[in-house]
């Protein structure tokens, strides 16, 4: 369930964060997806820090809050601009949610971090060719 979908992605910070959260903390029987007390860790911590925004937008995201999740996307692009994989999950949770001119502008700044990102190149190929995603 919820673990093995973590386990999924070890080298992404957050998924570690969670994983040692769910293990230490919250019983997983407690759990639907990614239930809101993982949501709710996330926003008791204090001071938000880069990586306490970026778990949050992912646990909106796995929460299916998807408004949430790019409204906390957006802080962290805010915070740390130089991180063109975080511009191309933006870009990919707007093109979802059919807001296709959000999202190119989203992929094209995702490209200028990082020229050679293929996920914004082809997400952004697909866009300008079909005009959805």
């Amino acid at each position: 369930m919820l673990k093995e979908k973590l386990a999924e992605d070890l080298n992404d910070d957050c998924h570690q964060i969670v994983e040692r959260l769910l293990s230490q903390e919250i019983d997983e029987k407690f759990l639907s997806t990614y239930d809101d007390k993982v949501v709710q860790y996330w926003m008791r911590r204090e001071p938000f820090l880069f990586e306490d925004i970026l778990c949050l937008a992912r646990a909106y995201e796995e929460n299916g809050q998807i408004d949430k999740a790019i409204d906390n996307y957006r802080r962290v692009t805010k915070m740390q601009q130089n991180r063109s994989s975080i511009y191309n999950r933006l870009g990919l949770l707007l093109a979802k949610q059919g807001r296709f001119d959000e999202a190119e502008l989203i992929f094209v700044e995702a490209l200028n971090v990082n020229p050679d990102n293929q996920g914004a190149q082809k997400a952004l190929k697909k866009l300008r060719t079909t005009g959805s995603y």
